[in-house]
This record gives C-alpha cells, structure tokens and sequence, in this order.
C-alpha cells in the first residue's frame, strides 16, 4: 500500500422549530468512504479481486500490525478502479469505496 484516506461523515437532521431565532440540529446517519493507492502487482490475486462492486473488508493501519497500533476496519464496496504509470515512476492502481455499515477503531492486542 502506497497511500490511503478516510472521511468519516454524518448528516444532521433540522429540528429547528418555526420561531426558533436559530437553527438546532440532531445526528442523523454516518457513512464513511475513502480512496487506497498501491504499486501495481499483476501477480497479486488481492488486487485482482478489487473489481468495481466487490464488498470487501478493509483494514487501515497508523503504524503496523504489532501490539498497541490502531487500527481502522469495516466493509466497504469499491465504486471505482484506476490504473495509472508514468515515465521514471512505478506503476500504480487506485481504488474508491463506499463503506457499507459502521467503521470501527481497535487496537491490536
């Protein structure tokens, strides 16, 4: 893995009440998505499987996989895939999901 993001959001719902001088506001859903970058590798069968409208389960990790590293994991769907080389460069594919239920935050134990 090259590079990858994550935006968390969530929507908010009006509660404003017709005299209310101004606005207020309850949670209302959160969804999550996000982009991943990688040297392209034709013999890696985990890229192959990333194709548009895979649900995958995807894990981002700060700093490694050892004890006490956080970590971010959840199921997503990928939306779209790109394969990109440039002159002096490695080649690279892209990814985009959308995550499909909650993202949750661990640590490795």
């Amino acid at each position: 893995m090259k590079s990858w993001s994550v935006t968390e959001t969530a929507a908010t719902i009006d509660t404003t009440n017709l005299i209310a001088t101004a606005t207020t506001h309850a949670l209302g859903q959160t969804s999550w998505s996000g982009n991943a970058t990688a040297f392209l590798d034709e013999t890696d069968t985990e890229q192959d499987a990333l194709t548009i409208g895979a649900s995958v389960t995807v894990t981002f990790a700060f700093e490694g996989a050892e004890s006490g590293d956080d970590y971010m994991q959840g199921t997503a769907t990928v939306t779209s895939r790109g394969e990109s080389a440039s002159v002096g460069g490695m080649a690279e594919i892209n990814f985009d999901f959308t995550g499909s239920g909650a993202l949750t935050r661990a640590t490795v134990a």
